[in-house]
């Protein structure tokens, strides 16, 4: 069977990252078919070094990039969307020699929690990974997990998660350190208010409902529900009785109040 080669433009991105006075560092996007099916073509240019990606199976949509480490653009992180949305593709890039993509992941998006998953991993280069140089939360878990590396909760700042990621990491690290949310639910918020006391809000899809759970010493005190709210902003506040809880997703803070005064307030780490 002979397959005819057609190609179609799309879309291209270009975008450019100055070091030291030295040439740009251009990602161009173009989409692309190969008899029926289309691939997102990617050119990496780094200076005088070219290195040409396919993406199989999706067309181009958004990129963003960003270095992965604080002091070094070493690591380079890029993320494609596909043209629909509901797909990611993430590598990372080696810069400090021949450039090379020394890892990928694979991202789905989900209607509800945890909203995007992890569906593939992948290392295609050795590389040491130095783990306190990261400057994403999302990053460390991300890469800890391709490379199987060790999470240590004290350096993971969890309230960080909810701006990175969509929830789908804060599932991961309250899978590995909490008790809160249940083996069939997903964990949506974790907060870590210290003295061994953590707010965990989940999320239980069978039942399409958000769960308020408090523990202190990993033993559960308190647990509430209420519906999941598909077609409005999802808040992040229960009721029981004259008692109000709700954690502050902008500032990171955990309230609570009895008939309408405060009488507790924390911070989540």
């Amino acid at each position: 069977m002979r397959f005819y080669r057609s190609i179609y433009l799309f879309s291209l991105f270009v975008l450019a990252f100055f070091s030291d006075g030295a040439s740009a560092f251009e990602i161009s996007l173009e989409t692309q078919n190969e008899g029926v099916e289309p691939y997102c073509e990617i050119q990496l240019k780094d200076q005088k070094q070219v290195l040409v990606e396919k993406w199989w199976g999706y067309g181009c949509g958004n990129s963003k990039s960003d270095f992965v480490y604080r002091d070094s653009e070493q690591l380079m992180k890029l993320v494609l969307t596909s043209r629909r949305g509901h797909h990611s593709r993430v590598y990372f890039i080696d810069r400090s020699g021949s450039m090379a993509i020394v890892a990928e992941a694979s991202i789905q998006k989900l209607p509800v929690p945890p909203f995007t998953e992890v569906t593939e991993t992948k290392v295609r280069k050795p590389f040491e990974i130095d783990v306190a140089k990261i400057q994403s939360q999302a990053d460390v878990i991300l890469l800890s997990d391709v490379y199987q590396l060790p999470l240590n909760r004290e350096q993971l700042f969890l309230s960080r998660l909810y701006n990175d990621t969509d929830f789908s990491f804060v599932d991961r690290v309250g899978r590995d350190f909490f008790i809160g949310c249940s083996v069939t639910e997903a964990y949506v918020y974790i907060c870590d208010i210290g003295r061994q006391r953590v707010v965990s809000v989940c999320f239980d899809k069978k039942e399409g409902q958000l769960i308020y759970d408090f523990s202190k010493s990993g033993k559960r005190e308190l647990r509430l529900r209420k519906p999941y709210p598909l077609h409005s902003e999802v808040s992040l506040s229960f009721q029981r009785g004259n008692y109000a809880y709700a954690i502050d997703t902008r500032t990171h803070q955990l309230n609570v109040k009895h008939q309408q005064q405060t009488i507790f307030e924390a911070q989540c780490r």
